[in-house]
């Protein structure tokens, strides 16, 4: 970009320094922010916002700090990020203390603490184990109309699961009251706190109401669930020798975290002898049971379970296919993979953009990119539209082949439909254009996008 005449603008070169970030690559941005320095472009807020955020993901917070002050000499104004930045990363460091008081430094010049501020403080002093001054922060955000995050609240739940139930429940009441409902963050600390009180049935019904509200358990909760699988099974043993049968929710929860869990001889044998506790599996359990298995590198065990279930005469879901194409695809079984694919219309199934994009993915990965096109024609010839995820399979792999005609037409369907741009994406169009430069058609993209 340095080359370039006319000289590109402060922005563009803000935006792919963003990027670099983005990617984790903090001592490079700050490297490359240093050498446009050097070339007599003047800093702005933004890059030396990017800056002080480098260095405080790199534990070096008093180095921002440094930055800061030079900010404020050469008459630069910080925005709210910037000072967010500043004491998330001392919080960080464990310098709680030192936050706190620059907090009031920045009130003081007229910086309103803002919710992330308080946030960062909480936490810093969560991990402190000064739980009182925590609850005093969420009382003082609320008296200066801050209204606490859904975060702030959990960090604080979390720290009094520990040994001070009582306040623990009090806090998640108030909460609710309030209007801010638990996130997924705020259930697996739930979860995990019940789990450990050996209140399986009760992490259970925390998990149930969970996925009442629309929260889906992720592999942590699972994993705070179940951490000792014979404990677990020994668990649902004593439910069963009371007169209690765990009903098929209760089973399919069970298999799916020990799969997520990654252990899936568990699963299996708990699929094997789902009949003990007076159930069957049902196709939602086949569909877990079999995801679970390709996902734990036991192909053939998904395969032979899936001939099982056809030699049944089920009434198999398009779910079920996708789980096999999608299996068969990340095994390699790419002719299986065609010959299931071709028979699905025969059995009455119609594609959706899940299969489809599981296609193109295989394809892609085989450099059959014509192939992969034709597909995406004929799924929006279907009606039915091709998402994100379709987008982002072709894309990369027209970038993986310097193809920057097709992916920055691909690209800027993309942008006309309003999808967004994955890490990996990004990744991709930031090393194909250093290695290419002046392409123009990417370079037109990255101005427009970038």
């Amino acid at each position: 970009m340095i080359t370039m005449n006319p000289f590109p603008p402060p922005k563009d070169f803000t935006l792919l320094f963003g990027l670099v970030v983005k990617l984790k690559h903090y001592a490079t941005a700050i490297s490359l922010i240093k050498h446009l320095y050097s070339l007599g472009v003047k800093p702005n807020v933004f890059t030396l916002t990017i800056v002080i955020n480098c260095l405080c993901h790199l534990n070096h917070t008093h180095f921002g700090l440094s930055v800061l002050g030079i900010m404020f000499k050469i008459g630069l104004n910080p925005t709210l990020v910037t000072l967010n930045t500043i004491v998330n990363g001392l919080c960080v460091e464990g310098h709680v203390g030192q936050a706190m008081r620059l907090v009031d430094e920045f009130d003081k010049m007229g910086y309103r603490p803002s919710s992330h501020m308080y946030g960062s403080m909480i936490n810093g002093l969560c991990r402190m184990g000064d739980i009182p001054a925590a609850i005093r922060f969420l009382k003082k955000m609320e008296e200066r109309k801050c209204k606490p995050s859904v975060v702030a609240y959990s960090t604080v739940i979390d720290a009094l699961c520990k040994d001070r139930w009582k306040e623990a429940s009090t806090l998640l009441s108030a909460m609710m009251q309030k209007g801010i409902f638990p996130d997924v963050q705020t259930f697996t600390i739930l979860v995990d706190a019940f789990r450990k009180e050996g209140l399986i049935m009760g992490a259970k019904s925390i998990i149930s109401y969970m996925i009442q509200m629309g929260e889906e358990p992720n592999v942590v909760t699972y994993n705070s669930l179940i951490s000792d699988v014979d404990k677990a099974i020994y668990l649902l043993g004593e439910v069963v020798s009371k007169g209690l049968d765990p009903d098929i929710f209760t089973l399919n929860t069970l298999i799916g975290g020990f799969c997520k869990a990654r252990k899936p001889l568990a699963s299996k044998e708990l699929f094997s002898t789902m009949h003990k506790y007076g159930q069957l599996p049902d196709l939602q359990t086949c569909a877990i049971m079999l995801d679970g298995l390709f996902k734990c590198n036991f192909h053939s065990e998904a395969i032979l379970l899936f001939r099982e279930m056809e030699k049944m005469n089920l009434d198999l879901h398009i779910l079920i296919y996708n789980i096999m194409l999608d299996g068969m695809c990340s095994s390699e079984k790419t002719k299986d993979v065609r010959k299931l694919f071709s028979s699905l219309p025969a059995k009455g199934l119609k594609f959706d953009v899940y299969t489809y994009t599981i296609m193109i993915q295989d394809l892609c990965k085989e450099g059959l990119l014509d192939d992969a096109e034709d597909l995406l024609i004929n799924m929006e010839e279907d009606g039915c539209m091709p998402d994100m995820c379709t987008y982002y399979v072709l894309v990369q792999r027209l970038l993986r082949k310097y193809d920057f005609s097709w992916s920055t037409k691909y690209l800027q369907i993309m942008k006309d439909k309003g999808f967004s741009i994955d890490a990996t994406t990004t990744k991709l169009l930031i090393y194909s254009f250093s290695a290419n430069e002046r392409h123009d058609h990417l370079h037109e993209f990255l101005q427009q996008t970038v």
